[in-house]
């Protein structure tokens, strides 16, 4: 008679998705990064992969080439987690509003090019279009970073 097999689900929080995009990402020690860097690099391979690929690419690299996975994961780790101004103490979007709508509502969106926005999910798909044109990259911030990327 066959067994049940158990299957365990995990969460992926926000540091785990991050660390995941960054592994994924071209960015490497010897660029010697900023943490504005290192946000830069995750927002890029999110837009690029989507969580799932830069999972798919991690694990295929842990498959290939254990050691230097393991290395760089560290470093990954490292950069993300460290200091003030880590990408992840840098600001999660939990706490920012729109800056077309003002304090009244929740930024779900962060939109970056030389400056940053934030905008709420009404702004952002109004917006996207003429922001995207002139070389924004929008992406969803905080929480709402997973939830899209579930979907």
């Amino acid at each position: 008679m066959p067994t049940a097999t158990q299957i365990t689900f995990t969460q992926l929080d926000l540091t785990g998705a991050c660390c995941q995009a960054l592994f994924s990402s071209g960015l490497q020690p010897s660029d010697a990064p900023t943490a504005d860097m290192a946000a830069t690099a995750i927002s890029r391979a999110v837009q690029q992969f989507g969580i799932a690929d830069c999972v798919g690419q991690m694990v295929q690299e842990f498959g290939d080439q254990p050691d230097a996975a393991a290395k760089r994961m560290r470093w990954v780790r490292q950069l993300i987690t460290s200091g003030p101004r880590s990408p992840i103490a840098a600001g999660s979007g939990m706490n920012e509003t729109c800056d077309r709508c003002g304090p009244a509502v929740q930024a779900v969106y962060r939109a970056s090019r030389d400056g940053q926005l934030e905008l709420c999910g009404h702004c952002a798909n109004q917006l996207r279009p003429a922001l995207s044109a002139q070389g924004w990259v929008i992406w969803p911030i905080g929480k709402y970073a997973l939830a899209a990327q579930a979907r």
